[in-house]
């Protein structure tokens, strides 16, 4: 019975000697973000502090055995790692882990959730909004067919691109028609974002006058495109997005090409 007691005593001894984890042991996946789409071949970033010593850091993708991350700073007190997998995890959703563990034995963990899927130049997503026979004329805002500030309204702050595809002004799209109607709504983004090409109601009076004088005439400064542009009698835009060429031609009878 003595013996017993004895081993009893030793063993909460051995057990207050152990540290408990403290708020100071953490481990954080600092990249990708949450929630992210990431394509198939990544490399995560991690970090692990602690009160103790940091002494291994491991990761894995959904139910996988852990790996080893590769760190700098292992035993001492911060650790940063890279986790680089191997690319197969398959398109869809699914969760990184990691955990650290400390000199004392203690172990910290964390997972984020991520998705695999394609991806639109070299790996950052893009978006283009697009449409064509846009703004009614100055005088004819009220009917139910001039729907150019709803359909604005459905163009979002994530807009890369907007193409705009003709018809952009009715009903001769002058130059005082584009300022006063098609410049309160569609006309009111970036320069840079807006991607046109003329129609034939661009076209009405020949040259297209109104529509090279509102979207290339220096006067439009505020609205010049830091992309390539054709001249007066061409009428195409282009521009790069990503990995991503995005041509916008001119298909008007009378645009000389």
């Amino acid at each position: 019975m003595k013996k017993l007691i004895a081993m009893l005593l030793a063993v909460g001894v051995v057990a207050a000697l152990a540290p408990a984890a403290s708020a100071a042991d953490t481990i954080r996946i600092t990249d990708p973000a949450d929630g992210t789409t990431i394509t198939t071949s990544y490399a995560a970033k991690i970090v692990a502090t602690d009160d103790q010593r940091v002494m291994k850091v491991l990761a894995r993708v959904d139910s996988a055995s852990y790996r080893n991350a590769a760190c700098t700073g292992l035993g001492t007190t911060s650790a940063s790692c890279t986790f680089t997998n191997p690319g197969t995890a398959s398109q869809g959703t699914h969760t990184l882990a990691a955990k650290a563990r400390d000199s004392a034995g203690n172990v910290s963990k964390t997972s984020i959730g991520f998705n695999v899927g394609t991806s639109i130049g070299g790996g950052v997503n893009k978006v283009m909004y697009a449409a064509g026979d846009i703004a009614c004329a100055p005088g004819n805002p009220g009917n139910d067919t001039c729907m150019d500030a709803q359909t604005n309204a459905l163009i979002g702050d994530d807009a890369d691109v907007i193409g705009l595809l003709g018809d952009l002004q009715y009903e001769s799209a002058s130059l005082s028609d584009f300022n006063a109607s098609f410049h309160k709504t569609w006309g009111n983004h970036p320069g840079n974002v807006l991607n046109p090409s003329p129609g034939n109601h661009e076209y009405r009076n020949n040259t297209a006058s109104g529509y090279y004088d509102y979207f290339q005439n220096a006067g439009q400064s505020a609205r010049t495109d830091s992309v390539e542009v054709g001249a007066r009698t061409e009428g195409w835009h282009a521009e790069t997005v990503g990995d991503w060429k995005i041509l916008n031609l001119n298909t008007g009878d009378t645009c000389g090409k």
